[in-house]
């Protein structure tokens, strides 16, 4: 097996099984998913996709040596990678701009700009969108083939046709500038706010509104990782195609691996959820263990920060006569148990 090869199973496997657990965790918890979860869910499937169908032909050519399927699989293959490429960059450009109108047009109030349904649309919108662009090579407007190496299908950027020519201009501004612009106006403001909050430019007064910001931008910088893992796996190839346009000469291989490391991207997202995105790992950690466990793993963090308490004054078993005392818990499992008992005086509970 060669280096290739390999690192192609690597991707495929690894992302694969990676993408498929973030699946399985997100549509579980699928009616509590809030709004960026719903666009992670729809760029954890494409990613999936790619690794699923996508990648797995282009092993099977370095294996082979050559491309051994005919032309319509050439097509495929080449439609696949194009098209779940693309469908993650518009949702991550969607998924800044709306952190933006969150942070700006939404201050008064938690949670964000857009509805869970308002953003199951345009998740769809974004699908379609990006068929707009993949699709018309398959009939004649551009064309898909074989790149460089002989192992990989894409679209052909040597093209001096007018019409192919054409196609290329309108790729490259709703594929790329206009997705690209986007993160960085929307980035540009919430640096600016960012900036605001440090220097304390808001009324000391404004404290709901302050948190708010914070809590958004916190998260933009967490979403900012997301995008920059892309632009780095996918801008090497975006500027050798462009020269390709522009009739540079190059040579194969430096067309050939900016393509193999631009997927990478269908790989390392899952990572960066378990990594950054506390409630991703919350929710992972509800999928893969039992309600008992969870249920025996908050009484012992309870007896640990409070030792004076014993199994039977967490029970709900109670003296006949007695006045239960009703305790209110809120735990998390990366956090201090608050034990409040109800009938507290509102300073107690305070």
């Amino acid at each position: 097996m060669d280096g290739v090869t390999l690192y192609l199973s690597l991707v495929s496997v690894c992302g694969g099984l990676a993408n498929l657990l973030v699946l399985v965790v997100l549509l579980r918890h699928l009616r509590s998913l809030r709004v960026p979860e719903i666009f992670i869910l729809s760029i954890t499937l494409s990613d999936f996709l790619s690794c699923a169908v996508g990648i797995p032909l282009a092993i099977h050519a370095s294996i082979a040596g050559t491309w051994p399927y005919c032309l319509e699989g050439c097509k495929a293959h080449a439609f696949f990678i194009y098209t779940f490429g693309l469908v993650s960059l518009v949702h991550l450009a969607i998924m800044a701009f709306e952190k933006y109108l969150t942070i700006f047009k939404h201050m008064s109030k938690w949670g964000n700009f857009l509805s869970k349904r308002g953003a199951s649309l345009i998740v769809v919108g974004l699908w379609v969108y990006c068929l707009f662009f993949t699709v018309p090579p398959l009939f004649g407007w551009a064309a898909y083939g074989l790149e460089n190496g002989n192992l990989t299908c894409s679209i052909k950027f040597d093209s001096r046709h007018p019409v192919d020519i054409s196609y290329y201009v309108v790729m490259y501004i709703g594929g790329f500038f206009i997705p690209l612009g986007l993160i960085l106006y929307s980035y540009y403001h919430i640096n600016k706010v960012k900036h605001r909050v440090a220097v304390r430019k808001y009324a000391s007064n404004d404290v709901n509104r302050v948190a708010h910001i914070r809590r958004n931008v916190k998260y933009a910088v967490k979403l900012a990782l997301l995008i920059g893992g892309y632009l780095l796996s996918w801008a090497p190839y975006s500027v050798i195609t462009f020269l390709i346009v522009l009739q540079v000469e190059l040579s194969d291989q430096a067309v050939y691996v900016p393509s193999l490391f631009a997927k990478t991207s269908f790989m390392y997202n899952p990572f960066l959820y378990l990594v950054f995105f506390r409630s991703f790992r919350k929710k992972l950690f509800v999928t893969l263990t039992t309600r008992e466990y969870r249920a025996r793993r908050r009484r012992k963090m309870l007896l640990e920060y409070f030792p004076h308490l014993t199994n039977e004054s967490t029970s709900t078993s109670h003296t006949a006569g007695a006045v239960p005392l009703q305790i209110r818990v809120n735990v998390r499992p990366d956090s201090i148990p608050f034990i409040v008992p109800t009938g507290a005086p509102l300073e107690t509970r305070l």
